[in-house]
């Protein structure tokens, strides 16, 4: 019989990494949104490595890039969007503004947090498996 033994590090895993995955969205300034009158469910992924960010707004594709990240610091760069033009258009432009505005985030039992430059909650996300 062959024991193994397994030794344990100290290094710790870089906190913002948990950010980098699909994201989501499930409310925008406190509002729960209503996903049936959207062509497609809102929703950011988030690609550290390569500095960039992708995703929906519920009518058009966007993607930009990350100016910076740490732990709780999240700028965004403008994003780009396809120009469809939908039957409603208040989440995917309210969705659009509020990109604008991100300033920190927070992840907290699979949920993410967004704040603006007054640590107001803007928006929040679901993680998807």
């Amino acid at each position: 019989m062959t024991c193994t033994t397994i030794q344990k590090t100290d290094r710790q895993v870089d906190p913002k990494l948990r950010l980098n995955d699909i994201w989501v969205l499930e409310t925008l300034e406190g509002e729960k949104i209503e996903v049936a009158q959207l062509q497609k469910n809102p929703y950011l992924e988030f690609n550290l490595a390569e500095q960039r960010v992708i995703g929906h707004d519920g009518c058009n594709s966007l993607s930009g890039s990350i100016r910076q990240v740490d732990s709780t610091l999240l700028l965004l760069n403008p994003v780009a969007t396809t120009r469809m033009m939908c039957l409603d258009m208040k989440i995917p432009n309210q969705f659009g503004r509020l990109l604008s505005r991100v300033k920190n985030y927070k992840i907290e039992d699979k949920i993410l947090y967004i704040y603006d430059e007054q640590a107001s909650e803007i928006m929040t996300f679901g993680k998807t498996d």
